[in-house]
């Protein structure tokens, strides 16, 4: 979720809404390049809506907009962190 002023709405882009990636253009004033924003909920290994391609699709897809400005990533990943089940 992203909280902003409704003014700096048009300077706001959905550019792809399963991966919920934003673009969030210069003009707002956050960074001098255009900075794209992808907030990702990744449930785990063992749940019925995981899905294995998820990552290396959102791999591709960092990949090509980095090239165009600044990446933040954030959300919960379910990294594993141990050798413990979830």
């Amino acid at each position: 979720m992203i909280w902003l002023k409704a003014d700096l709405t048009k300077h706001i882009t959905a550019i792809k809404k399963k991966t919920h990636l934003l673009k969030m253009s210069k003009h707002i004033g956050i960074c001098v390049v255009d900075l794209y924003l992808c907030a990702i909920y990744t449930p785990p290994s063992e749940s019925p809506y995981y899905e294995e391609e998820l990552c290396s699709s959102l791999h591709t897809e960092i990949f090509h907009i980095q090239a165009q400005g600044e990446t933040l990533l954030c959300g919960d990943f379910n990294a594993p962190t141990g050798s413990e089940p979830d």
